[in-house]
């Protein structure tokens, strides 16, 4: 995922020009998340986060309109965690902290001087900075354990005013696994889960100020 990441950052600067226009903004928000799973043997529930870090927009002066960002943002989410194990249920609620640098591409459309509209689509790379070892669901019966690197993809619009704030809305949509889950009294990881689907996508509202 690190030389994913530096290239594609290799591959931005090599095709800025010299007088694009860079800002600097500082944004912040809260976020919903859910984690969803293939089989039905753990569930989840939605549970609120916020996010904040800095943000680069760079606007391409030969692509009226085009442009890209890219942040360096710590995302802290809920997760609400349920295991049902030989009829018995278990729940285990906890949050989760990300370094999330986000790369996305912009696209503006002015409707007067002061106010316009975007869209934005890119993807995200996400570290964990809270690594910790398989975690307890209730009782000591089941137990998951997040990845240390996870791959997404965000897709959003939004509103831009006085070209110094921006409010928009991103659906960040999870492309691989977030975490694994075992059972402590065979001490196995789920097969079903370990090789299918365990994602965190979520929904982000966001202010971005900038300077």
């Amino acid at each position: 995922m690190k030389k994913m990441l530096a290239m594609l950052v290799v591959a931005l600067l090599m095709i800025t020009p010299v007088n694009a226009q860079v800002r600097l903004g500082l944004k912040g928000g809260m976020n919903l998340s859910k984690m969803s799973f293939d089989k039905n043997i753990v569930s989840s529930d939605n549970r609120a986060g916020f996010f904040v870090g800095p943000i680069l927009y760079v606007d391409l002066p030969l692509l009226p309109g085009f442009g890209f960002d890219v942040a360096a943002i710590y995302d802290r989410k809920g997760t609400k965690m349920m295991a049902t194990i030989d009829g018995q249920k278990y729940e285990d609620e906890d949050y989760v902290q990300f370094l999330d640098i986000p790369i996305n591409l912009n696209y503006k459309i002015a409707l007067t001087r002061k106010f316009g509209i975007f869209g934005s689509t890119g993807p995200q790379f996400s570290y964990n900075l809270k690594k910790d070892d398989f975690k307890t669901i209730v009782d000591n019966r089941a137990s998951y354990k997040l990845k240390d690197t996870n791959f997404s993809w965000n897709v959003g619009f939004g509103v831009e005013a006085m070209q110094h704030f921006r409010v928009g809305y991103t659906y960040n949509i999870a492309l691989d696994k977030w975490a694994e889950v075992k059972d402590n009294v065979t001490d196995t990881v789920y097969q079903g889960l370990k090789n299918d689907k365990m994602k965190g996508s979520s929904h982000q509202v966001y202010l971005v100020f900038v300077f």
